[in-house]
């Protein structure tokens, strides 16, 4: 009985441990409309991501859109999204060599797909910010070290 008692308890000290290792999404900044200019929330949203230390991370920044407008323009707007979050994590502090921007479009590759072509999607319209602690799926191409 102790030893399944200390065995349950190393295993989910366990998962906690590799819980904390997994990168998860910090924010989703949306847009609300066809544009990458970031409002004073989205703003705000950065700033707190960029007020904690990146000791032993790095950050993902992934830009999409709906599918209201047809490829490349989805991808390329996408990119831009993503381009302009990162550029403002960099001048909040965060160095440019933790900080991997990639744009999708309407593309998403983590999750279903969120409607039908040519339909307006607010919740599609994001930038999400991934804090990467570890050789996660999402993590894995852009492996920083911390300076």
């Amino acid at each position: 009985m102790r030893r399944a008692l200390l065995a349950l308890v190393i295993l989910s000290a366990g998962l906690r441990d590799a819980a904390a290792l997994t990168p998860t999404p910090v924010r989703q900044i949306h847009f609300d409309g066809w544009h990458a200019r970031l409002d004073t929330a989205a703003l705000a949203v950065l700033a707190q991501i960029a007020a904690e230390p990146p000791a032993g991370r790095w950050y993902v920044v992934e830009g999409f859109t709906d599918a209201s407008v047809p490829p490349p323009h989805d991808r390329a707007m996408g990119l831009a999204r993503a381009r302009a979050a990162g550029a403002e994590l960099i001048r909040l502090g965060i160095p440019a060599q933790l900080v991997h921007m990639r744009g999708y479009g309407a593309t998403d590759p983590f999750s279903p797909p969120r409607g039908p072509a040519g339909m307006v999607d607010p919740a599609a319209n994001r930038v999400t910010v991934w804090v990467c602690y570890a050789d996660a799926t999402i993590c894995r191409d852009v492996r920083r070290s911390a300076p």
